[in-house]
């Protein structure tokens, strides 16, 4: 059997119980700070998907609306969150606004009873507002429709929204 010679150079190599503990106290709150900024990053990521989908699913509802409304004629708008008019084939075109179940919808009898819902259930429409802009002598009328939109679905953006506003100017031919 073979003495193990402990001389002043073998008992100082190593670390003591002391820097051990440090390091691992270090490495764990650099882990748990970086951890962090990984979550939020993921947070923020699914937030901007969410609001992309809406701001999609809104945008095709206006570039809808405004393409009827430039080709429109004998344009109302009877109650807040409503415009009624005639689209180029002479139906009377309806938009309306569901305040109760926050959507956007359209009809084509101009009766807002038997509209259908135009905008996808990835979006809450907050609030719709339709304004005739003030025509100078010599301009056509525009319409101007105001939109306040949030995403549905993710509960950490579910109070955050987005406002949209469009002028749209019907054609005279």
């Amino acid at each position: 059997m073979k003495k193990t010679n402990l001389t002043k150079d073998n008992r100082r190599s190593g670390f003591t119980l002391i820097e051990m503990l440090i390091a691992m106290g270090l490495f764990g709150v650099v882990s748990a700070i970086s951890a962090g900024g990984f979550i939020q990053a993921f947070r923020t990521q699914r937030q901007t998907a969410a609001m992309y989908a809406a701001n999609d699913a809104v945008a095709f509802a206006i570039e809808q609306m405004t393409r009827e409304i430039r080709t429109g004629t004998n344009f109302s708008i009877p109650a807040v969150g409503q415009i009624i008019f005639k689209n180029d084939s002479g139906q009377d075109i309806a938009y309306c606004f569901d305040a109760v179940n926050k959507y956007l919808a359209r009809s084509s009898s101009g009766d807002c009873a038997s509209a259908v819902r135009l905008t996808g259930t990835s979006v809450r429409v907050n609030s719709v507002d339709y304004d005739f802009a003030a025509q100078a002598a010599g301009f056509p009328m525009r319409v101007v429709i105001r939109m306040s939109v949030s995403p549905t679905g993710d509960p950490a953006i579910a109070n955050s929204s987005f406002k949209l506003q469009t002028t749209v100017s019907p054609r005279n031919l």
